[in-house]
């Protein structure tokens, strides 16, 4: 997988996707599929991450003409290679790949592509390194927020979730993360903790809502339309007892930081 292999089929793969090589689309396909293959041996991750041209590749998802097969297989290596922690940081900051993989997530017609894309963001806002910087995105912060508020997909509704949920555990952005666009992050995880079907997206959007009350959030919190309410209506009625509790939890949270002096006292 070193040395020899790699670096040829990235060179072959290269010249497919710039019109060098005749009827590039089995090549593409075959290539990328091989390479999803390494990637499944968690003791290579790092090892192909490393290879000169690897990630380049893997930002030409988004721009290259590959058809959805190619892509899902492409998303699906990117998924392998960022399940990796000492590749977390590189694919964030390796210029222009979070942006692939945030359009994926947020426009690409395969629902199998989105889904791996979701996870791809939710194991890159794992990453403590990664996490000030995701939070300062608006872009992927508007991807997350409409993945949990629109995508069809289960699945690709939790990884959202559990990204904002990751992002929120870092005190620098938790602030940031309950200002953000007039309260849209507040307003999708009160709508997945009240209606979501998929019980482990309530439990997430109910972890993501207690790691974001502290001091400078829960006058924002508590003057959020309906978050206190939907709270208390979660923390006693879900047919989940552990999105009953984590809802509590934050409920005690945002009550030990409301004071009398703050508007949304009465609400609570």
């Amino acid at each position: 997988v070193g040395s020899a292999v790699t670096p040829w089929l990235l060179q072959i793969l290269l010249e497919c996707e710039t019109g060098r090589m005749k009827n590039p689309d089995t090549s593409i396909l075959n290539i990328t599929k091989t390479l999803t293959y390494f990637s499944r041996v968690p003791d290579l991750r790092f090892v192909l991450a490393q290879h000169t041209g690897m990630l380049d590749s893997l930002r030409r998802i988004s721009t290259s003409m590959l058809s959805v097969e190619a892509r899902v297989s492409r998303m699906r290596l990117i998924s392998n290679l960022a399940n990796c922690d000492q590749n977390k940081l590189a694919i964030v900051n390796h210029d222009g790949l979070l942006e692939s993989i945030l359009r994926i997530a947020a426009l690409d017609i395969s629902e199998s592509a989105r889904e791996y894309a979701s996870t791809v963001l939710s194991d890159l806002a794992s990453c403590p390194q990664n996490q000030v910087a995701m939070g300062k995105n608006d872009k992927l912060l508007g991807t997350l927020v409409k993945l949990a508020v629109v995508e069809s997909m289960a699945e690709a509704r939790e990884a959202a979730i559990t990204a904002l949920q990751n992002l929120a555990y870092c005190q620098e952005n938790r602030k940031r993360l309950a200002l953000y666009g007039s309260g849209v992050v507040l307003e999708a995880l009160k709508k997945t903790i009240s209606t979501d079907s998929n019980e482990k997206a309530r439990r997430r959007a109910a972890g993501a809502l207690t790691n974001l009350v502290c001091q400078e959030t829960a006058e924002r919190m508590g003057n959020h339309k309906g978050l206190l309410e939907a709270l208390a209506v979660v923390s006693s009625r879900d047919e989940n007892q552990e999105v009953q509790s984590r809802a509590t939890m934050a409920l005690s949270k945002l009550a030990a930081c409301i004071t009398k002096a703050m508007d949304c006292y009465r609400n609570l």
